[in-house]
């Protein structure tokens, strides 16, 4: 992965990692922390999407490094609302909008689809 970040900060483009879980998210960060220490990607709009598990130290890691705007779904929801035995866990799952919000790094929400 190391290899094709550096290739994408090198020519100046967009990255959008799909990332869902809390372990996800770690691993796409603890590569862009590495890879910034050699090739600044501030300033190239790297976005992670979905972020469904996402904590308080990992948008503080978003932005001490300046580049990563997440792209919040809200497909848990939708697809636990369309399954009612879903429901529950769909909201536990969904991204904490408040908290990306409270933050202060530039959010938006997007979708891959339709849900169902």
């Amino acid at each position: 992965m190391q290899r094709i970040l550096h290739a994408v900060a090198e020519g100046g483009m967009f990255l959008n990692a799909h990332v869902e879980m809390e372990n996800a998210i770690d691993a796409y960060l603890t590569e862009m922390e590495a890879l910034n220490k050699v090739e600044p990607i501030k300033g190239l709009r790297w976005a992670l999407s979905h972020l469904d598990q996402v904590t308080d130290a990992q948008l503080e890691r978003m932005k001490r490094l300046g580049a990563s705007t997440p792209a919040c779904t809200a497909g848990p929801l939708i697809q636990g609302a369309l399954d009612a035995r879903g429901a529950r866990r769909a909201r536990l799952d969904m991204p904490p909008f408040k908290r990306v919000q409270d933050s202060g790094i530039v959010w938006g929400l997007g979708s891959d689809a339709t849900g169902g």
